[in-house]
């Protein structure tokens, strides 16, 4: 089964964890067939892309512009094969960038990451982060606890080893039972 697996973190100020997970991702994607998707900026997203590009793996990036160059917006196309424009700026690119992916891998981040990673619960998206990458990665599991519980789709992973294949067991048990992407706690 091909997957498309979105690989969310921070891009600024990235620690050299986030740094390396990013990289080790992206080639573990890579190599298990599955297409990386980013959110087409600097950091994470870019370290990740050009791992798996280098692996022969197709990466799309999610982009914010609206046009080609469009003012205001940091990008990085590094790996990227294929770039969707959604002209949606962050935030709206962000809801494309989950909803376009059958899966999810959180690497450190901010603010933005953070919001990456509850649309991804609010989708039913299932979601690994990988601990000691810093940032928002840190605080999802106690958000998770406090304000979603039951969400089951959710795994923090000390390192990359075995990410993968947890990512493509959630999805497995998800297309199982019969669950499609909606609201987790409606």
């Amino acid at each position: 089964m091909k997957l498309q697996i979105a690989v969310i973190g921070g891009h600024r100020n990235i620690s050299p964890q986030a740094e390396k997970a990013a990289g080790e991702i992206g080639a573990k994607i890579a190599a298990a067939g599955h297409a990386p998707l980013t959110g087409a900026a600097p950091g994470v997203g870019a370290i990740a892309s050009a791992e798996a590009r280098k692996r022969g793996g197709l990466v799309v990036g999610i982009s914010p512009e609206g046009k080609r160059h469009e003012k205001g917006y940091a990008i990085d196309s590094t790996g990227v094969a294929v770039m969707v424009k959604t002209g949606a700026g962050y935030k709206g690119r962000n809801v494309t960038l989950v909803r376009s992916a059958d899966a999810v891998v959180m690497i450190g981040g901010k603010i933005g990451t953070l919001n990456e990673a509850t649309i991804a619960v609010g989708e039913v998206v299932p979601l690994v982060t990988i601990t000691g990458t810093g940032g928002a990665t840190e605080m999802m599991a106690g958000i998770l606890e406090k304000l979603d519980p039951s969400f089951k789709y959710f795994r923090a992973m000390a390192t990359t080893k075995g990410a993968v294949e947890e990512l493509e067991k959630m999805v497995a048990e998800k297309e199982s039972a019969g669950e499609g992407n909606g609201c987790s706690n409606c």
